[in-house]
């Protein structure tokens, strides 16, 4: 599961939401440096509102999770560097960078499976709640759903 990661207020604290509890407020579990060097550092209560937080965008995801990575493929002989997103799962992950895993990206019609490695950010994955293929089938269809109801608006 992704950890999602918060900097609290302006006392620079940060840590780990660990759940989302029924009245909306969030368990956190502050990380040792903002525990004044706790051995286990405690789980507090978090209501975000207004600018009370910010997210961290670290990422850590467990062997096997599956994700679609958006991936720059080698151009073709004499081509541009291509961009897409791949089904994948990770495979492991590094013990230097919190946000670095080594992925195995799916086999495609026309390219092998292979294991990368990425540097997750919240532009360039998503855990595979839909795979690539199905996404683009019903962005297809959204986008043809949006044409049939708006295609009599003009341009200004």
């Amino acid at each position: 599961r992704p950890a999602r990661f918060l900097r609290l207020g302006s006392a620079g604290l940060s840590g780990t939401v660990e759940r989302l509890k029924e009245d909306g407020q969030y368990t956190v579990r502050l990380d040792p440096s903002g525990a004044a060097g706790l051995q286990q550092p405690p789980l507090v209560a978090f209501d975000p509102s207004g600018c009370n937080f910010e997210f961290a965008g670290i990422f850590r995801y467990a062997i096997g999770q599956a994700l679609v990575v958006h991936v720059e493929l080698p151009p073709a002989k004499g081509g541009a560097i291509k961009r897409e997103w791949r089904n994948a799962s990770v495979v492991a992950l590094s013990d230097s960078s919190r946000c670095m895993h080594t992925v195995r990206l799916k086999q495609t019609a026309i390219l092998p499976e292979e294991d990368v490695i990425v540097s997750l950010s919240e532009a360039n994955h998503t855990p595979a709640w839909l795979s690539s293929e199905t996404f683009e089938l019903l962005a297809r269809r959204h986008r043809r759903s949006i044409r049939a109801s708006f295609g009599f608006l003009t341009e200004p």
